[in-house]
């Protein structure tokens, strides 16, 4: 066999005999493609296995929950996302993220999360401590939230550049964030 030819073959050969793929995000998506599986296990990890046998038919997709698995001779070599489902986990402690953008002229959010259904009151007070606007007066359930405020007061009117607080009160929890408007 000449070097040319050896060349093609051997590329083919790691062509045909496999190749792995993932797309981050939480689902993945793996493909494969071979000559023969051999009848041994190729890869393990963790909880996960991959195995093949000598004449087992391997063409086609199999998908199941969040996976999708394609493989066999003529499958072409392919990327992109497999739709799934995702799911958040519910924080375990209430906990309030610095307010953004600050300093802000238009809005401002002020994210905060529950670990569980809690009664919320989000409001602004200016500097002297009176109420400027308040934002959230409600149950809310577990999660994470977002409170905008668009720097007006109670009557829609735009408040004064200046610094003003945010506080976010959750059932026995309180957090108060600083926020600076400018004009």
């Amino acid at each position: 066999m000449n070097a040319p030819t050896a060349r093609i073959a051997l590329l083919l050969v790691v062509l045909l005999t496999g190749r792995a793929e993932a797309q981050s995000g939480g689902a993945y998506s793996l493909g494969w493609s071979s000559l023969d599986g051999g009848g041994q296990t190729l890869a393990t990890g963790g909880l996960y296995r991959i195995a093949g046998s000598l004449g087992q038919a391997e063409a086609g997709k199999l998908t199941g929950g969040l996976y999708s698995l394609s493989g066999g001779f003529w499958t072409p070599p392919s990327a992109g996302a497999v739709d799934a489902p995702v799911t958040e986990a519910i924080p375990r402690v209430f906990a309030t993220r610095p307010a953004a953008p600050n300093p802000f002229r238009t809005t401002t959010t002020l994210a905060f999360e529950l670990p569980a259904t809690r009664h919320v009151d989000v409001a602004v007070h200016g500097i002297d401590g009176r109420l400027v606007r308040r934002l959230i007066d409600h149950e809310l359930t577990a999660g994470r939230h977002r409170a905008v405020w668009d720097g007006r007061d109670e009557r829609g009117q735009l408040v004064a550049s200046g610094v003003y607080f945010a506080r976010i009160r959750a059932g026995e929890s309180t957090s108060t964030l600083r926020v600076v408007r400018l004009d």
